[in-house]
């Protein structure tokens, strides 16, 4: 996949071609929203996509973590072979947790976090709004093992828990 922007409406699928675009509708409430698919995923028995956060935002499904959804594919794949979607170097996965513009209450999640996934940090990040300070836990090698560490968490009090590649 690409490098990823919880930002853009994307998803990861498992066998969708990578490009192509997909209408999901979220069951419990009606919502649809249109996303490309431009990652492999979710490895996780019984799920079938993955929405970065603005899809999931979309859907309004954000608090559930895990919703029943339909998808349709609506856009086909570009054929343009001379640009087709690069994988991204990834070196490892990671979950943000929560993002706060409290340093304490940041470290205060931080170490709570650490009790459930090993690996809890808080991260300072400076954006043109201010400080913000990203609760991350856990470095995993691969997709599959961030996702199970992510369930772990939703079943934990953290269920706007996510993927980022780093």
């Amino acid at each position: 996949g690409e490098t990823f922007d919880m930002h853009r409406p994307t998803a990861a699928h498992k066998t969708l071609p990578l490009g192509c675009s997909i209408k999901v509708t979220n069951k419990l409430n009606g919502r649809t929203t249109i996303v490309r698919v431009n990652d492999r995923g979710p490895f996780v028995p019984g799920r079938i996509v993955d929405l970065s956060f603005r899809g999931a935002q979309e859907l309004d499904m954000v608090g559930r973590g895990v919703t029943p959804v339909v998808l349709e594919v609506v856009g086909e794949a570009p054929q343009d072979v001379s640009s087709p979607v690069q994988p991204a170097s990834v070196s490892f996965y990671t979950l943000q947790v929560a993002a706060f513009s409290d340093r304490e209450r940041a470290r205060i999640v931080s170490e709570e976090t650490g009790k459930v996934v090993s690996g809890a940090t808080v991260r300072r990040v400076d954006t043109e709004r201010g400080t913000v300070y990203r609760v991350h836990a856990g470095r995993f090698r691969s997709r599959a093992d961030a996702e199970a560490a992510r369930s772990t968490l939703a079943r934990n009090g953290y269920p706007d828990a996510f993927i980022v590649t780093e």
